[in-house]
This record gives C-alpha cells, structure tokens and sequence, in this order.
C-alpha cells in the first residue's frame, strides 16, 4: 500500500462525524486485511503441513524399517506436534478475528481505522508469541537430540545437524518477522495511531484483538 497516496486521500475527506471512508482509503484499508488474511492462510497451510508430513515420514519409516518408531522418536515427534498444533490454532484464531474486522470497513472513518490498527496489533502480537516460542522449539530439539545421542539412536554428527538445522530454520524465520514488524508493521501501527489521533480517538490499544 502507498501510505503517502492513503494519507493524501485520508486528509482530502472530513473526519467529524460519521463520514464513509473515501474510495481510496476504503479500498486500501481492505487490501490491507486481505493481506493479513493470506498470511494467516498460509500459516495455517503451512502448519498443518508440516504436521502431516512429519508423522506421514515417521509412520512410513517405521513400517518400511528404515527407522523404528522408538519410545524418545515418538517423543520429538509428539513434541514437533504441539508445536505445529499452537501455531496451526493460532493462525485459525487470528484469521476469524481478521475476518470480523473486516465487516467493519463499510462503517465510519473511525471504525475502519480502528479495525486496520487492530489487525496490525494482532500481527504484531503474533510475532511476540514466536520471540519465546522459536527459542523454545529450538532448545526442545536440542535436548531430543542429545537425548537420542546418548540411547544409542542418532550419530553425533547427526545430533548436531538436527540442531543447527532447526536453529536454522527458527533463525530465518525469527529474522523475516523482525524486519516485517520493523520496516511495515511498527510504522503502520504509529501512522494508524496518529490518524486516530487526529480524529480524537486518543491513544487506542495497538495489540487488541
């Protein structure tokens, strides 16, 4: 979105009183929520995705008897599971609440401001949830590993693959929400709170949902 054409278009309208978005900001503030929608979507594919595969390999690996489905395998993989469960359980949260933001669009200046700022704080709020929980994943993988190391089942180098590889992963993933929050998510939240601001809203929750 073109946040100087939105602003220009923002200023050009009246904002007392109950005034309809114009065209511009109107269909801007709906790309936006379409866009975290998407997002949300993909979580939730991505998530139930990587839930299906990884018990789909293990299931096949054991039956095959490339490798056996041991009590601490089991384990990781019920732990992997959580995992994906929270995040998949999430994005579904997360892309209802967008969906009943979106009804408000239609309304006033200031509710489809509002409702666009809400969606931005629950982005945001999203990505504070993966700040501890990737580390975590992280550490849980590490300590599976070890443990697997030590009952004979993984080599060490494969020990410290298996690690690095998540590690890997949480780190690009950890990167790529960072720079999301600080070059569109934090200005559009500071920007979404001035115009509310000006509209004599005050300060408004930027992370409720």
């Amino acid at each position: 979105m073109n946040l100087d054409d939105l602003e220009k278009s923002w200023a050009a309208q009246s904002v007392t009183g109950p005034a309809v978005p114009a065209p511009a900001v109107a269909a801007g503030l709906e790309r936006e929520l379409k866009s975290a929608r998407r997002r949300f979507t993909g979580m939730i594919v991505m998530a139930a995705g990587l839930l299906l595969l990884g018990w789909t390999m293990a299931t096949v690996a054991h039956l095959t008897g490339i490798k056996r489905l041991t009590l601490l395998e089991t384990t990781a993989h019920v732990a992997g599971s959580v995992f994906y469960l929270g995040w998949l359980a999430l994005a579904v949260r997360s892309k209802r609440a967008v969906r009943r933001e979106a009804a408000t669009l239609g309304g006033t200046t200031l509710d489809s401001a509002a409702a666009s700022l809400r969606v931005v704080g629950l982005q945001i709020a999203n990505y504070r949830i993966a700040a501890w929980s990737l580390p975590l994943a992280v550490t849980v993988a590490a300590l599976l590993s070890l443990a697997k190391f030590n009952r004979g089942e993984l080599h060490g180098w494969g020990a410290v693959a298996a690690t690095v590889f998540v590690a890997l992963l949480a780190g690009l993933a950890g990167a790529a929400m960072w720079w999301r929050y600080r070059h569109e998510l934090k200005p559009r939240r500071e920007e979404l709170q001035r115009m509310l601001g000006e509209m004599g809203e005050g300060d408004s929750d930027p992370d409720a949902l």
